[in-house]
């Protein structure tokens, strides 16, 4: 039952018969009651639902943004290079998810390397972030590129430059010893911990990305109480997300619930009663709660209180308002009959059922039961889902502020703005999975063949929700249910042709087989933390589907969690053969919107590119 809690405004008006009645269920209109309920909104009642100042998504003076409302500011206005700029519950930014002016892939201008058998060599971009750049491709002179000595240069020869399966970091870079294209161990890049906020440490087998704080909340988690004193979601001089305590709401008589101060009204407005001799009346104070005030003494005046009439009185003799060890409830208040100082029985206050959000009926407290168990939805921006207190009551409790994100609250989850991409070039080096990923398949050789996905989060495209999907050998993986194709014949998109609803990262007549390349996978893996993840899906070493070993394709779809932008990045260090004339782009579920950044690529891209969601 939930009408009890906001009924107050009917016993103010002395529709005491309501009280009652609503407490065995009946139901009352509450608008006007200064709540907006989940049944009201702006335009069935105004003077609940309309707001003003923070957290009414227009921004306004003194606000730097408002819910979804960021005026027109990116992460890249406020001098970051990229990610997805959010607004706090307090209309402040929030940059958590906006990267720092430059991710360097490497330590000093200068150092060199090997990938594969290109060496590459530590040089700024016009940004003026160090990144590696192809210095030479050894095989051009017939030589292999050996870095075993720490330096790395073209040679006749090579020599292990590591043990096979060690591990260690390159800066934040994650890498790993594996079996180089130059026929020695070489370390290769993993993962750049970076992508995903974190750190790389440790060395040897114990060398990963880990998350370098101990977070107290979650990126976008709303206020919440601690005792009677606010709390928010900040960030400490780390970068950590820690509570940060705010309003004490005892200072100003209320109490904390649901993360914002609020009343518990001790009385009803205009309502008496006898404290001993003192004669008291329910006012609202300052701070808008209601509590009883002494207006006399009746003593003074050589006097008693007393109730009998109906509103308490200073009278000479007392009569008795009700009879010993009766119990009752006056609204959310259970009251017992005892003797007072007067000589008279009278009803005494007792628990306010009201302070742990219950509600009184049959002279006990009672849940107010907002939802049942598995329930979920969107309060505003908040996304709740319905849980029991300490008192086994079912409420709805607050999960993220979908605003903090950039985003809004649909079906009780965060999700991006639908509608269409902006892609844009994306400078990073190719991290490989081969080592730490799992197989899709134990095919050893498949040609026109899909293979289903499970997503770990709720990946929204196009304004759709998907947790999972189809990946197919001829370069494109589609969401949701099986598309019973695996057409290889790539066109322009977007296309209402089957497949839809899908990234194309090079679509052509593919095939993968393990006869021509033994280390052929077709791989996927989980990178990251909720709410921060990254799922990847890479075909290695597939390749064409006449070219043999003159033709060799990797390739990853990496898709974030929470911002739902996607990625297709390239190994065009390890890429062979250019008998292709393959299609890159993406395209909706009905295949009427999409975009096509070109349809005969005879080989990768000169960039890699990231796409988010406008």
């Amino acid at each position: 039952m939930t009408c009890i809690k906001y009924i107050w405004p009917l016993v103010l008006a002395g529709l005491f018969p309501f009280l009652y009645s609503c407490a065995k269920g009946s139901g009352v209109a509450t608008c006007g009651d200064g709540y907006c309920q989940p049944s009201e909104d702006e335009d069935t009642c105004p003077q609940d639902c309309t707001q003003t100042g923070c957290g009414n998504g227009v921004l306004e003076d003194g606000e730097e943004c408002d819910g979804g409302e960021l005026g027109g500011a990116t992460c890249v206005s406020l001098g970051f290079s990229s990610g997805s700029l959010g607004c706090t519950s307090s209309c402040a930014f929030n940059t958590s998810f906006c990267r720092a002016t430059c991710n360097h892939a490497c330590e000093t201008v200068g150092q060199t390397r090997c990938n594969g058998n290109f060496l590459e060599r530590c040089a700024t971009d016009a940004q003026a972030c160090r990144v590696w750049e192809v210095d030479q491709n050894c095989l051009d002179d017939g030589q292999v590129c050996d870095d075993s000595s720490g330096t790395a240069a073209c040679a006749d020869s090579c020599t292990d430059a590591c043990v096979l399966d060690d591990g260690r970091c390159s800066g934040n870079v994650l890498q790993r010893c594996q079996a180089g294209e130059n026929g020695c161990a070489q370390w290769k890049d993993v993962q750049d911990c970076a992508l995903t906020n974190w750190v790389c440490a440790g060395a040897g087998a114990s060398a990963a990305c880990t998350d370098p704080c101990a977070h107290q909340c979650e990126a976008g988690a709303p206020p919440q109480c601690s005792g009677d004193v606010v709390q928010t979601c900040g960030a400490d001089g780390s970068g950590c997300r820690i509570w940060v305590n705010g309003t004490d709401c005892a200072a100003a008589g209320q109490v904390c619930s649901g993360g914002a101060c609020s009343c518990v009204h001790e009385c009803a407005d205009g309502t008496t009663r006898c404290l001993g001799s003192a004669r008291q009346s329910c006012v609202t104070g300052g701070n808008g709660c209601r509590a009883w005030s002494t207006v006399q003494d009746c003593a003074t005046t050589g006097q008693v209180c007393d109730t009998g009439s109906g509103t308490a009185q200073c009278v000479n003799t007392c009569t008795n308002t009700c009879a010993s060890g009766a119990v009752r409830c006056f609204g959310d208040i259970i009251q017992s009959c005892q003797l007072g100082g007067n000589g008279c029985y009278d009803w005494v206050d007792g628990t306010n059922c009201a302070t742990t959000g219950r509600s009184c009926s049959g002279n006990t407290c009672v849940c107010n039961n907002a939802c049942s168990s598995g329930q979920t939805r969107c309060n505003g921006s908040v996304t709740q889902s319905c849980a029991q207190d300490g008192y086994g009551c079912w409420n709805w409790a607050n999960g993220t502020d979908c605003a903090a994100l950039g985003q809004t609250c649909a079906g009780g989850v965060c999700q991006a703005p639908a509608g269409a991409y902006t892609c844009s070039a994306l400078s990073t080096s190719y991290s490989t999975i081969r080592y730490t990923g799992a197989s899709l398949t134990a095919d050893t050789y498949m040609i026109d063949g899909r293979y289903p996905f499970t997503l770990p989060f709720t990946y929204r495209y196009y304004g759709q929700n998907y947790t999972g999907g189809y990946l197919c050998t001829n370069g494109w993986a589609s969401f949701g249910a099986d598309p019973g194709t695996n057409e290889w014949n790539n066109t322009t998109l977007p296309s209402t042709l089957t497949p839809n609803a899908a990234i194309y990262i090079f679509w052509d007549d593919l095939v993968y087989s393990q006869s021509t390349w033994p280390d052929a996978r077709l791989l996927y893996q989980t990178q990251g933390s909720s709410p921060n993840r990254v799922f990847v899906l890479e075909w290695h070493q597939s390749r064409i589907i006449a070219g043999g070993t003159e033709s060799r394709v990797t390739m990853q779809i990496r898709l974030y969690e929470g911002s739902n932008a996607f990625e297709v990045i390239y190994d065009r260090a390890t890429w062979l053969g250019a008998g292709h004339s393959a299609t890159i782009g993406y395209e909706n579920a009905d295949g009427t919107q999409g975009g096509d950044i070109g349809t005969t690529f005879t080989g990768p891209p000169a960039d890699n590119y990231r796409c988010v969601p406008n």
